[in-house]
This record gives C-alpha cells, structure tokens and sequence, in this order.
C-alpha cells in the first residue's frame, strides 16, 4: 500500500504578526528613550564637568594673581558686563567677565561665559571682614628670611599680658634700691621713669672666606632717677643678631647671598610719664643725653649697604582688650637718629620708610598720624667726610621719598580679603537681563590680596 506525506505550508497569521509587533513595542520603545536619554543626560553631564573645570580654574587664576594685574588688559583678558574695562564699584566690589570661552568643539552650545565677583564685605560692620578692610595697614613686601632681616618687638596684649619691656621694668624692679626710695618702686614706676634707646647697626667682617653682613639690634634703658638703682643695675642692654649670612651657602658668583631690607617692628612708650628727666649717660665711649618723654631709635647703616629699612610703630591695644587701640598721645614724637653714607647726589645710601611723619605735627587728635624728628647729623659722603644737612635738606636726601606713612606706599588704606563667586553660564543665554537664569555652576571662596 502505498502512503503520501502533506508538507504544511501554512504561515503566520496576520493576528499574530501584529500581536509580536505589538510586543516588540513595548519592549524596543522604553529602550529606545532610554538610550536617548541616556545620550542627553551624558551630554548634560560632559557640559556640567567642563564648566566645573572651567570654574576651578578661574577660581586658581584669582587665587594666585594680585586684582592689579587681574584688571590689565596686557594680561588678562576680562571686561565687565558692558564690555568695558574693569572698574571697582563703589562699594570696593569687582565684576570680571569672560564670554564665548570655546573647549574646541566649534559648538555654541559648548561654549561658555565666566563671571568672578569679588566683594569684599566692608559695607557694614557685621560683614566678616569689616575689620580687615579698608583699614591702613603697613604694606608687606615679601620677606625671606636669606635676604631680610627681621625684629618684631612683642607688644602687650589681650592674650599677650607681658610685652618687651614689661619684662625690663621687672628687671629693675627686682634689683631695685632696698633702703630709701627704691624700696617703693614697682613696675609701673619704672615704666615711668626709663629712657630707651633702639639701635640697629648694619656692618660686616670678614670671616676668612667671604665678606660677611650682619644686622644687630640693640635695646638701651637707663633710670633717670638717684638712689632708686644701685650702681651696678643703673644701665641695662639687651641686644640680639637678626641677620648674619656667614652659615648661607655662597651663589655661583662665590659671593654670600645680599641683604635687601632691614624691619624694625617697635613698641611705643608713651604712657604715664612723669616729668621728663635728663640723663647723660656714657656707654662703651658714647656719650648720650636721654630724656624719659622721648623714644630715641637709631640706625646706623655701617656698611654703606644700599637696603630698604623700615622703621615701622606698631599700634597698642588698651589694657585688657585686643580690640581696642590705645590712642597715641599728640606730644609723642620719636627722634630718629641716621648713621649712613650719601651718594654723588647726595642722597642717603640705604632707602628709608616708616609710618610715622617726619618733622611734621600730628594730624588729628587721635593720634592716627604721629610726628618725629630726624637727625642726620652723622652722614657722610664716599670720602668719608661728614656734611650737615638742616632739617629739611635733610630730608630732602632720603631716596624714595617722602619718609612717611601717609604719602608712603610702605602704608595704605586698601581691601584685603574678599568673597569670591565664580559663574558658568552657556554661551548666548541672556543671563546679563534676566536674572532667572541660573548658572551650569556656581562656586564660592575667598581672595587674599
């Protein structure tokens, strides 16, 4: 017998292919948006990271460089909101803006716009920096410890209850006079009744190898007053080096490294003073009158070296605070004594600053500008022959000039610390007028000038 096999030919009915197609949507379509998405939300992200880079290196720009070369054409290239150079507003704020920053894409939509406002805070006196701004400061170079020498005289304080001296007053009060008046005599009364003197001797000698500088200071007391000390404790000097090149290695030229400038940081003394005494005093060959109402401080430039030295009073607080300023009476007037060499123009060979007036009445009843006079009675040209000067001549040498804090750059009214926002906009957004707009990214911190 003989048997057939049927092929079944039969296909998909048109049900079931619109049943997988349906399927197929369902499953393609979520995949498919989220591959979109995914594309957006990694766009997004390599924006949001570009102009966080951006932003961070705006931030190191103007955490390294002074304002002054920030609003220089030459350097930088930042404008204002109008297109215009820099300008500070009048509450001291600046507003730098850089627009269409490209990161090589060509695409408008990568390109950036940066905006840094730097404020500093001065406008009332609950601002975190109202006390560091806008006050006169003195003006620091900057100091390294090869090329400078350097003497801070502690001053009393709040926290700091036993300043330079207080620690001489305790000196005499503990050797004092035991029989006779002495025996009366506390701290205070010899504060009183001390004359001081401030040396700072700039010289060199020879150590075998090299011809070495040293800067030495100097601190002088003598007591107006008989029978308070005995003999031996009548005079008291205490001094220290503040500068010695010998121990530094030599440059490629075989030479020690220069000094370049000499900062004396004193202490005033200007309290309680009794009727001023004077006292001729002779030390090591020297005879020198002293007065208890004076502030006597000398420099004697030995070397004929060409430094910078600054002589610079430091402000007291009151007893008790360290907040408050103590005033400086207007009768206090240090005499400053110059030793040094003149030049073919005759001016000084070292370069003299100070924050006090020179030969000038103080400006205000506060003190806040405080006169003192000069001597130059001990210069000297190259031939080592001495030349006298009147006061005025006298200070007529000095180069740079004037030798004062007022018209000086060596003290300044100026901003010192600001709040810094930086702001990264995309590029053609109109984020100038409507204020609506945020930024892709926004940081904070602060500018140290």
């Amino acid at each position: 017998m003989k048997s057939t096999k049927t092929l079944d030919n039969k296909g998909f009915t048109l049900i079931e292919v619109l049943i997988a197609v349906f399927v197929l949507a369902i499953v393609v379509v979520p995949l498919l948006h989220s591959f979109v998405s995914s594309h957006r939300i990694n766009g997004k992200s390599k924006q949001y990271m570009r102009a966080t880079t951006l932003a961070q290196d705006e931030m190191e720009i103007f955490e390294r460089e002074k304002i002054e070369n920030l609003i220089d054409p030459t350097k930088y290239d930042y404008l204002d909101k109008n297109g215009d150079p820099i300008q500070p507003g009048s509450d001291g704020s600046y507003v730098f803006v850089r627009e269409g920053i490209d990161n090589n894409s060509g695409s408008n939509v990568s390109k950036f716009d940066v905006v840094v406002t730097l404020d500093p805070e001065r406008s009332t006196n609950t601002s975190r920096y109202y006390d560091t701004n806008t006050k006169e400061l003195f003006y620091m170079n900057t100091i390294a410890s090869s090329d400078s020498a350097v003497h801070v005289q502690a001053i009393r304080t709040a926290s700091n209850l036993k300043g330079y001296d207080d620690t001489i007053y305790e000196y005499f009060a503990a050797n004092k006079n035991t029989s006779g008046l002495g025996s009366t005599w506390g701290t205070d009364e010899f504060n009183r009744n001390l004359a001081r003197r401030i040396k700072v001797k700039i010289y060199q000698e020879n150590n075998g190898l090299n011809i070495a500088t040293i800067v030495k200071v100097t601190y002088e007391y003598v007591l107006c007053k008989d029978n308070i000390m005995p003999p031996a404790y009548q005079t008291y000097t205490e001094e220290s080096i503040i500068f010695n090149n010998s121990a530094q290695s030599v440059g490629e030229d075989g030479k020690l490294p220069e000094l370049k400038s000499v900062y004396l940081f004193y202490a005033p003394r200007y309290k309680g003073y009794t009727a001023p005494c004077s006292y001729e005093w002779n030390l090591n060959g020297e005879t020198n009158t002293y007065k208890t109402n004076e502030e006597w401080i000398v420099i004697d430039n030995e070397a004929e070296l060409p430094v910078d030295i600054y002589i610079v009073r430091q402000d007291i607080f009151k007893d008790g605070s360290n907040t408050e300023i103590d005033p400086v009476p207007l009768n206090y007037q240090p005499r400053i004594e110059i030793h040094d060499g003149i030049d073919g123009e005759g001016h000084t060979i070292g370069h003299y600053f100070t924050n006090l007036n020179i030969n000038q009445p103080p400006a205000t009843p506060e003190g806040k500008v405080i006169g003192a006079q000069i001597d130059f009675s001990s210069l000297k040209n190259n031939a080592n022959t001495s030349k006298t000067y009147s006061n005025s001549e006298a200070v007529d040498t000095i180069q740079p000039k004037p030798l004062n804090g007022a018209g000086s750059a060596q003290a300044q009214e100026k901003d010192r610390i600001y709040t810094m926002k930086v702001e990264v906009y995309t590029h053609g957004v109109d984020w100038k007028n409507d204020s609506s707009i945020a930024p892709i990214v926004k940081m904070t911190g602060s500018k140290l000038e």
